[in-house]
This record gives structure tokens, sequence and C-alpha cells, in this order.
């Protein structure tokens, strides 16, 4: 098959999927008042996404569906949606995002701003917490062990504080999505512990979802979607980067010093990487807590999960094999210290993987 009969192949299995995200959208989202569009995957230039209310055409940019995660493409699908109801049922001109628009997508768990990448938005709302946090890591690399455990619970204490106080004040704030990590034919455990470790220390919300990558010939994956506000997300990113990429490197230094080897191993390692962190970090949120700060949950999020993801189940990770990858990465988990600033952290539908998961 020819490179451009290959693309084309690729165009019509996304327009046929895409169709049926309408479907669901519309009838979840939008109690089925939308009529069918003509829904075409077409070059639209710097464009990601449009609605035409003349000839009732929604068009997705075909370089976008073609090579983003899979769930920045619905996003802006439920985008051009939401144009389309306010077009439609409200009689707005189709490129307005005022107030009202504003609003219908936030009714139905939208992101009205989704008309750029994820990564051009991020850590916009609050980048003074994250500048003092960068600091905090950035002493964190200290050599002297009780330096850097001291720099990085300081810098989990100020995340706490500041999540804390928005949530007493209730102050206004907004809430996105991004996928963190590859999407994947199967997850693996230590995925699963990763993403319950963000939801459950980093005031996000981590959904495990399910969704095609394009960029493997249409292949369905598992991914997973953590949402929060900006500065939230830019933190759990960070952490996500950090523990894949420490976890590698002292993957690899054990695999030469014990001679262990193979992908089942490494997994194994890695959730008992995983594992030990997270009981690290458990022990010093009841110190904290011990002090009065005490982080219940954000009702704001928890409503804007409930609208995105309407129809979700519950889900429990099984435990890991006790071999010895496993208890070497426990044990290193124990003695990770978040040590590293951050430096942009990349950006990149459900079963939840500490609550409530969605489609």
């Amino acid at each position: 098959m020819t490179p451009e009969l290959q693309q084309a192949a690729l165009v019509a299995m996304a327009q046929l999927s895409l169709l049926r995200e309408w479907y669901y959208a519309n009838t979840h989202r939008f109690d089925g008042l939308l009529r069918p569009p003509l829904l075409e995957v077409v070059p639209l230039g710097r464009r990601l996404g449009a609605w035409d209310g003349r000839s009732g055409t929604l068009s997705l940019d075909r370089d976008m569906v073609l090579g983003q995660p899979w769930g920045v493409v619905i996003g802006v699908l439920l985008h051009e949606m939401a144009h389309q109801y306010c077009d439609r049922h409200l009689g707005m001109p189709a490129e307005q995002h005022g107030a009202t628009f504003r609003q219908v997508c936030l009714d139905r768990g939208i992101d009205p701003s989704a008309a750029g990448l994820p990564s051009e938005a991020a850590g916009e709302a609050e980048p003074a917490v994250l500048r003092r946090i960068q600091k905090l890591l950035a002493l964190a690399e200290s050599p002297e062990l009780h330096e850097a455990e001291a720099a990085m619970a300081m810098a989990q204490r100020l995340m706490r504080e500041y999540n804390v106080q928005i949530v007493n004040e209730d102050r206004a704030r907004r809430f996105s999505t991004r996928q963190v990590g590859p999407g994947m034919v199967r997850m693996p455990l230590y995925m699963k512990l990763l993403g319950s470790l963000l939801s459950e220390h980093f005031f996000v919300y981590v959904i495990l979802v399910t969704g095609l990558d394009m960029r493997k010939e249409g292949q369905e994956v598992r991914s997973l979607e953590v949402t929060g506000t900006p500065e939230n997300l830019d933190m759990a990113t960070y952490v996500y980067d950090f523990m894949i990429h420490t976890g590698e490197r002292l993957w690899q230094e054990l695999r030469r010093s014990r001679g262990l080897k193979g992908e089942l191993e490494r997994q194994r390692f890695f959730a008992g990487l995983v594992s030990g962190f997270a009981e690290k970090l458990r022990l010093e949120r009841v110190r904290v807590e011990e002090t009065g700060l005490v982080w219940v949950a954000d009702p704001r999020l928890n409503d804007w999960v409930d609208r995105r993801y309407p129809h979700r189940r519950s889900s429990r990770s099984t435990g890991a094999a006790r071999t010895e990858a496993y208890d070497a990465g426990r044990a290193a988990g124990k003695d990770l210290v978040l040590n590293r600033p951050i430096e942009g952290a990349a950006a990149a539908r459900g079963r939840a993987l500490t609550g409530p998961t969605g489609r």
C-alpha cells in the first residue's frame, strides 16, 4: 500500500471513530439535541478544528488527528460540538467565545480554551507557586540526605498549603486535562500505581481511558488522563517524568549489579519503586496533617470530573509479585527524593484508578 493510500485509510478509520464519539457526546453531554454533522478530517493549516453552520460541517485538522494523543483530538471535537450547540440552539456566531459559550462548555465538562494543544497553556495560572517549588526541588539536590529530605517535604507542604487555601477560600480556578505517558496496548501495573500516586498526593484526578493511537495505525490503546488546575498538572506531569526517568536509571544499575533482566522483572521493579515512594509520601502526609493542614478534596474538581466523565467505574489494581526486583524497587522508592527543578513539564477515556471512570 502506498503512503497516500495508507494515510487515506487512517483518515477513514479516524472519521468513523470520531463519528461514534460525536454520537456518544451528543447523547451524554447535549441531551441528544444536535443533528449529525458532516464530519471531515482535512488539513486546516493553523486551526485544529472548525464548525461551519452554513453547511453543517464539523472539521478537524488531519495532522492533529493523526499525530496527537486521542484525548487531545476528543477535546477539540467537543470544543467544536459546543460551537455547534451554540449556533444551532442559541443562535450564536460560530466563532464566538464569550461568556455564554464558556458556560455551555463548563456545564458539560468541556475545556472552552481547547483551541490549541494543551502544552501551550500549561502552568499559566499560578507561576509564582511553581517558581517557589522549583527552588525547593533544586535545594533537594543537596548531597546531604537530611537537607534534601527537608527541601522535598517543604515543596510538598507548599503545594498542600496552596491547594487547601484555594479550596477553603473557594477561589476561581479552571481545570484542564492532559495525557501523561504513552498510550499502551496493555497498561502495566506500575503505570496504574503511578496514576494512583499522582491522584493521592498531587491534587489531580487520574483516569485510565481507552482510545486510538493513529500514530500506530489506529491501534486501540490505554492511557492515563490527568485532570486538575494548570499548576497541579505541571507538578503531576513533572512527578511522572521524574519517576519514569529515575526508575529507568535505577533499574539499569540494578540490572548490572544483580544480573536481573527481562521486561517482566523491569515492570516488577517499577511497581516496587512506585509503591515504596507512595509509602514515603503517606508518612510525610501524616506528619503534615498533624499540624492541622488537612486536605479533603476539591469539590469543584470533583464536579468537573463528573461532567467530563459522565459514565465511569471504579477499579482497584491487583498486587505485584514479591520478587527480588520488586523488593529492590520498593526499598529504592522509600529513599527517593524529588530533587530536580521543573523545566517545562511536557503536556502530553475510562477507568478511575482511585475513585470513580469515564469515556
